[in-house]
């Protein structure tokens, strides 16, 4: 099935309150085509849809401390279980013949964090090379969440993958290096790591907007992206462009600290600078709940969750919008009964 044509539709469509449907949200089978001239179309959810996401994340315990971290975003995201950051995105990009080198992006890292490993499997299609188990003996793996590496189908042709990590902690950044060197250096050129600061109050030279033309390039396609480190407002705020135009999915944490209580505001990011994305927050156990165009007004209260997004010009990013928008209606109809 081609999907390069998703019109994705839906948000309760005149459902009836009595009642909660799997079609809720409907992925049209008779538009997915080979025509690629239609845009996609990411509806803002009905009155009735609406008043469903406020039963499932309700604004309950939302005017508490945030420390208190019993928000139903935090509860839903930080507290739903593992969340596993390439879930969404990973058979997707396995599956694709990309027409430009895979590139990931990870602006901090996290301790033993397998991450870097498993987008280069991902992106390269070569799970030999770029074998998990190399890199958990030389001392890297996830504490939190164990990344699962069975039951994916991976495009015949290998295609060459590069992840860059950039760390601005300089124990993390060293405990990458010794990982990566104590795999015997083959993979120096494959994870370049910086330890430096790219967050958007830095200095001219280390800001994203300068930092990605200048060490990634400015006509890049970056597949994924995720921020760590308490610097996510910073990193997004100002830098819409590069966004909108090179990055096809962000991963990313809500907090009451750092750029968001200095003002951030997370409809900002959705609305502005994200404008493109479909962004969702990102549970365990397969959980999603879409942001855009079904926004609450709880959700502005700043507490500590996780967010995940997809960028919807890109065309070759629909097949992760497709399966992220199936998640969201598998999560309502799941979490929810009347």
């Amino acid at each position: 099935m081609n999907m390069k044509n998703v019109i994705v539709s839906g948000g309760g469509g005149g459902l009836p309150s009595s009642h909660l449907s799997e079609t809720m949200i409907v992925i049209e089978p008779s538009l997915l085509t080979e025509d690629t001239t239609s845009p996609v179309v990411i509806p803002n959810c009905t009155s009735t849809f609406m008043e469903v996401l406020n039963i499932v994340l309700s604004p309950f315990a939302c005017s508490k401390a945030p420390y208190d971290q019993e928000c139903s975003h935090t509860v839903a995201t930080i507290k739903g279980g593992c969340t596993d950051d390439t879930f969404y995105f990973r058979q997707p990009i396995a599956s694709m013949e990309l027409s430009k080198p895979f590139i990931g992006l990870l602006i901090g890292s996290e301790d033993n964090d397998e991450t870097p490993m498993d987008l280069l499997m991902i992106g390269s299609h070569d799970p030999i090379r770029y074998d998990m188990t190399m890199w958990r003996n030389a001392g890297g793996h996830n504490q939190g969440c164990p990344t699962p590496k069975h039951g994916i189908t991976y495009a015949r042709n290998i295609q060459e993958a590069k992840v860059y990590v950039v760390d601005k902690d300089i124990s993390r950044y060293e405990e990458l290096m010794v990982i990566k060197e104590s795999m015997g250096g083959f993979l120096d050129d494959d994870i370049p790591i910086f330890y430096t600061s790219i967050g958007g109050n830095g200095d001219e030279t280390s800001s994203l907007k300068n930092w990605i033309p200048k060490t990634i390039g400015s006509n890049v396609d970056i597949h994924y992206s995720r921020i760590r480190g308490g610097i996510d407002y910073e990193v997004m705020n100002g830098n819409e462009k590069i966004l909108l135009q090179q990055v096809w999915f962000i991963d990313f944490f809500y907090d009451w600290k750092g750029g968001w209580a200095a003002g951030g505001s997370l409809q900002h990011i959705i609305d502005v600078t994200l404008h493109s994305f479909s962004c969702y927050w990102h549970g365990g156990q397969g959980n999603l709940w879409r942001i855009t165009g079904c926004w609450q007004r709880h959700y502005s209260f700043q507490t500590y969750s996780k967010i995940v997004c997809v960028n919807t010009k890109i065309d070759e990013a629909r097949p992760i919008l497709l399966k992220m928008e199936e998640a969201f209606g598998r999560t309502m109809t799941k979490l929810y009964k009347y």
